[in-house]
């Protein structure tokens, strides 16, 4: 992985109706992030259920990447946008492989998004 890569991934809790996609660049790793997000929004029990190395793009590409990632959940995962910018409201009950869901929307946010 090369500096300046970015980690897309997926926290969510424990029983949770909700899972925050977001991006984080590899110098900032994950687990830091997952603590922020922790004490930002009050809730102790979320957890890294996936996370994916976008390489080679850049910011912005980054960015688009993500948003395609949260489109194609919400039709191809039956998630729904939650009215926050990077949180999605998930069906009952949750995914249990968050994993390949992920990966698979970020290989067609990659092919068909870019």
């Amino acid at each position: 992985m090369a500096r300046g890569d970015r980690w897309l991934y997926a926290f969510a809790g424990a029983g949770s109706a909700t899972v925050k996609i977001g991006l984080v660049l590899r110098e900032d790793r994950l687990v830091p992030r997952l603590r922020e997000v922790q004490r930002f929004t009050c809730q102790a029990d979320l957890r890294q259920v996936a996370a994916s190395i976008l390489h080679g793009v850049n910011h912005p590409e980054a960015e688009h990447i993500e948003s395609v990632v949260r489109h194609w959940l919400c039709g191809g995962a039956g998630f729904a946008h939650s009215g926050l910018v990077d949180w999605l409201v998930v069906p009952d009950p949750p995914p249990e492989d968050w994993q390949s869901l992920l990966d698979s929307a970020v290989r067609a946010a990659t092919v068909f998004g870019r």
